[in-house]
C-alpha cells in the first residue's frame, strides 16, 4: 500500500520501498526484484535465504535474533504518531486513553515502546492488514485512537479532498528506517553499507520520502 508500495498484477510501480530497494541495488551492482511477502513471513524469509534483503526495517521490529542480521545506516527516520479523533477526549499524554481502550494497529507489526502497554492489557490492539484500513475504521469510528506512522498520515491526508479532522498527533516514538541483509549475504554486507552510505551522501532518500509528501 502507497506510499510504501504499489503493486500491479504481482509487480511494484512505485512507492517508498521500492525507490529505495532499487537504488541500494543499483549502488550495490546488483539487479533488484522486489518480492511482496505479508510482514509475519518477511524476516523467516530472509534468515533462511529466500530472499537477499528486505529494506524498510529496523532492528526493534524483528522478533528474533536482529543481530543475525547485516544493517544499512539509518536511511532516514519515520515517527509513530498516535491519532485521535476530534470527538474524542483530548489525549495530551498516553495515560489520557482510558484503560482497555482499543487502537488500530497493523498485524504483524511490533511497537516497541506500547509492547508492556499492551501486553498489560491496559490497551488493546485491533490489528488491520495496513494503515490504509485501519484510517478508514478510524473515519467510521470503529475506533477513537490509531497508531500510524507520519509517512502513511500526511499520504493519507493528502488524498482526502477535505482532510479527516483529527487531534494533534501524539509522538510516541522515533524509528530509524534500514534496510537488512540475509546471513547467507555476510561476505557482502561490506558492499551494501558502502552503497547505503553513497545514496546517504548525495541526498537520496530524502528524495524519496518528497516524492510521497
Amino acid at each position: 500500500v502507497l506510499p510504501l508500495a504499489e503493486f500491479r498484477d504481482g509487480r511494484p510501480v512505485r512507492g517508498i520501498v521500492v525507490d529505495m530497494s532499487h537504488a541500494l541495488a543499483k549502488e550495490a551492482g546488483a539487479t533488484g526484484v522486489i518480492v511482496p511477502l505479508p510482514r509475519l513471513r518477511l524476516e523467516p524469509a530472509l534468515q533462511r535465504g529466500d530472499v537477499d534483503a528486505i529494506c524498510f526495517l529496523t532492528p526493534g521490529w524483528v522478533r528474533n535474533d536482529p543481530d543475525s542480521f547485516g544493517w544499512t545506516p539509518a536511511l532516514f527516520t519515520i515517527k509513530t504518531l498516535l491519532v485521535s479523533r476530534l470527538d474524542a477526549p483530548t489525549v495530551n499524554v498516553l495515560s489520557d486513553i482510558p484503560k482497555g481502550e482499543t487502537l488500530g494497529t497493523v498485524r504483524g507489526y511490533l511497537y516497541p515502546s506500547l509492547e508492556a502497554t499492551f501486553s498489560s492489557g491496559r490497551l488493546r490492539r485491533d490489528d488491520a492488514p495496513n494503515s490504509e484500513r485501519n484510517f478508514q475504521k478510524l473515519k467510521r469510528g470503529r475506533f477513537r485512537h490509531m497508531l500510524v506512522d507520519d509517512l502513511h498520515l500526511d499520504y493519507f491526508q493528502h488524498l482526502e479532498a477535505a482532510p479527516m479532522p483529527l487531534q494533534a498527533p501524539l509522538n510516541i516514538d522515533e524509528t530509524p528506517i534500514q534496510c537488512a541483509f540475509s546471513p547467507g549475504q555476510r561476505e557482502n554486507w561490506p558492499t551494501w553499507r558502502a552503497a547505503a552510505n553513497r545514496l546517504l551522501k548525495r541526498g537520496e532518500p530524502q528524495r524519496w520520502l518528497e516524492s510521497f509528501r
